[in-house]
């Protein structure tokens, strides 16, 4: 694989998580979490801002701060773990939390790995 090659790796993985955080940020709207639930809303909304964020930030530069896939990583798994730390989501919001939390770890793990395998390549 070339380094283009990993460049778009970057570039897919970290959109797809910028869309997943949008996702993060619209969801309480759209599944109409409870007003006694306002924990878990604001997490979703402030940790979406910022996975999406992120993703932006990393596809603007496939090439550099790959530390941000693991500060993906680390919000992707308290998505995903947001609704047992709250203890206050069930049906589709605990699901949406779940699926979208391990989606944004496999993904930002992607975009991670990518951008130290072009660095292994640049010096090898």
């Amino acid at each position: 694989m070339t380094n283009n090659d990993h460049s778009k790796q970057v570039l897919i993985a970290s959109g797809v998580n910028a869309l997943l955080g949008v996702w993060l940020v619209i969801s309480p709207l759209v599944y109409l979490y409870p007003l006694e639930n306002l924990e878990s809303v604001w997490s979703g909304v402030l940790v979406g801002m910022l996975i999406a964020l992120i993703g932006i930030w990393r596809s603007r530069s496939p090439r550099e701060n790959a530390v941000l896939s693991w500060v993906n990583i680390a919000l992707g798994s308290f998505i995903a773990l947001a609704p047992w730390i709250f203890d206050n989501l069930d049906g589709a919001p605990l699901w949406n939390n779940l699926f979208v939390g391990i989606v944004v770890v496999v993904f930002a793990t992607w975009s991670g790995r990518a951008t130290v395998v072009t660095r292994r390549q640049a010096n090898a």
